[in-house]
Parts: C-alpha cells; sequence; structure tokens
C-alpha cells in the first residue's frame, strides 16, 4: 500500500471565480495548446503556470491527456490557490 503524508493534500485557499469568455479561451488553451497556459491568462502566479507546463510532460510521455483535462477545467473555472501550497 502507497502512504501519502496528509499535508500533500492539503488544500491551500482553493477558490474559483465566475466562467466567462476569458476563462473558455484559458481552458481551451490549457486543453488544446498545453498544460499552463490558462492558468498564465487567468493571471495566477508564475509558479502555478510553471508547476501545470512541466506537469504536462505526463501527457507528452503517456500520450494520455489526464493533465490537459485537469489544467484545462482548472482554467475553465478560474481556479485560484491549490495543493501544494498552491502550484497546482
Amino acid at each position: 500500500m502507497f502512504i501519502m503524508p496528509s499535508f500533500c493534500f492539503a488544500a491551500d485557499n482553493i477558490r474559483t471565480g465566475e466562467i466567462t469568455g476569458m476563462t473558455v479561451v484559458a481552458g481551451l488553451c490549457s486543453l488544446i495548446i498545453w498544460p499552463g497556459i490558462g492558468q498564465a491568462i487567468n493571471s495566477n502566479p508564475g509558479e502555478k503556470c510553471l508547476w501545470h507546463a512541466g506537469l504536462g510532460l505526463i501527457d507528452v510521455v503517456t500520450h494520455v491527456p489526464v493533465v490537459r483535462l485537469w489544467s484545462g477545467f482548472d482554467g475553465l473555472v478560474n481556479r485560484h490557490g491549490g495543493y501544494f501550497g498552491g502550484k497546482i
């Protein structure tokens, strides 16, 4: 059994904004072009954008768009904050 420390899943001020035309574009950019672009469009901190972009490499290796889907949704709902100190 794999044991993960509980602090890894502790959320830091997760809050979503309204879905607007800009967040729809942000979500589509993260989904279609590359994860992290939508977070940059939504003015999230650079560290969060870099984490999303870096995790996008998982999709390249596995050929499964899990991170793109998650990052696209994150951009669509304009989610600020998150896990691991607001990075993802």
